[in-house]
């Protein structure tokens, strides 16, 4: 059986104290007034909880002003704003190395950027790198990335037996 679109009469975000309305439309393909399916519903808030701005997302719909229509209320978590992580990563010109410490300040101003700050220590690399993201902007379809890094590699090599490392 074929679902049957229904008009989206309006959407309402409960929870969200520092992520905009607007913000959360932006990461939402969905758009009111439109005529959706449940499965077209489904696949929204699914790329809504994929964009990582919430901590956890539910919503529910009920009726709109007339039949076939219908409102979206999506309930929010926010996910912190400061995070600290640790880790390991490896490249084979580089090896192992550790992450000892990562500040992520994702969506902290409710826009739905992303900001990055980490070190690289490890056996043959040390380095910073910064990372400044806004996966949508604009009218939704706009992203932009700006990424830095600074890093000293070793790169060690043999001629004759003998080891030389150029950094």
């Amino acid at each position: 059986a074929a679902e049957r679109p229904l008009i989206l009469e309006s959407i309402t975000v409960e929870g969200a104290t520092r992520t905009h309305r607007t913000t959360v439309l932006h990461h939402l393909p969905l758009r009111e007034g439109e005529a959706v399916t449940p499965g077209e519903i489904l696949d929204a808030v699914a790329e809504l909880r994929a964009s990582g701005i919430f901590e956890s997302l539910d919503f529910r719909t009920s009726r709109g002003s007339e039949r076939g229509r219908f409102v979206l209320h999506l309930m929010v978590t926010e996910a912190p704003g400061l995070d600290f992580r640790f880790g390991t990563g490896y490249r084979d010109l580089d090896g192992w190395y550790l992450i000892p410490a990562q500040l992520r300040m994702d969506n902290r101003l409710g826009h739905g950027e992303q900001w990055r700050l980490q070190v690289r220590l490890g056996y043959r690399i040390v380095g910073l790198e910064g990372i400044l993201a806004d996966p949508r902007y604009g009218d939704g379809r706009n992203a932009f990335k700006i990424m830095f890094g600074v890093y000293d590699v070793d790169h060690p090599y043999f001629i004759d037996g003998v080891e030389y490392r150029h950094s």
